[in-house]
């Protein structure tokens, strides 16, 4: 809804639409800003990755080791890897940013970027074209299905999946925020459990002497 209130908008500001009076009126949807509830787990994430091959598989394993969205994994250039810092700049909704990589990440994204040259896309489908979200949303839905797994998992779902187990293991918040292009409100807003978990781990660290 808010994307075709927006092209609605647009097209009213370049004078397409004499009046924006009609969705003006229009109600927010209910109960579409609650948190996501599906958050899978290490076995899921494995049984996606055995369900599938070649370029999606690299694709969900960069996304499981970046929590990046996938818009920004498709057009990441093979110079945008940087190997000796272990960082990956992109650019998609919220801007460009440097996303800091675990050393497993690092390694994984120097596999999949050997011998290709620096203008080249990190990520491909098979034959080598570029991927379009139609044709990796298409493949993950075969991949979920064939693997028995939750009907609402998406792409999306890599992302939540590596932010909670940030959380979980005690990664500073903001950290998690500027990695993944973010903010401190919606990691609250969506991922509350995990973070209470992360506080209350660490408040048992402290020893009080009494």
């Amino acid at each position: 809804l808010s994307m075709t209130k927006a092209a609605f908008n647009l097209a009213f500001r370049d004078g397409s639409i004499s009046s924006d009076v009609e969705w003006k009126r229009l109600a927010p949807f209910k109960n579409v800003g609650s948190s996501r509830k599906l958050f899978l787990t290490d076995k899921q994430i494995a049984t996606l990755i055995k369900h599938t091959n070649g370029g999606l598989q690299k694709l969900i394993q960069s996304g499981v080791y970046t929590g990046a969205r996938a818009g920004e994994l498709t057009s990441a250039l093979v110079r945008d890897y940087d190997h000796k810092s272990g960082t990956l700049d992109v650019d998609g909704k919220t801007g460009k940013r440097a996303i800091y990589l675990s050393s497993d990440g690092n390694k994984h994204f120097k596999e999949i970027t050997k011998n290709k040259l620096p203008n080249a896309l990190i990520h491909t489908q098979d034959d080598g074209t570029a991927w379009i979200s139609n044709n990796y949303n298409r493949e993950f839905r075969r991949a979920v299905k064939t693997g028995k797994l939750p009907s609402e998992t998406v792409f999306y779902s890599l992302r939540h999946f590596h932010i909670s187990k940030a959380l979980v293991v005690g990664i500073p918040a903001q950290i998690i925020a500027e990695n993944c292009g973010t903010s401190l409100r919606m990691l609250e807003k969506h991922y509350a459990k995990f973070m209470k978990e992360d506080r209350r781990a660490m408040m048992n660290k402290v020893e009080l002497g009494i």
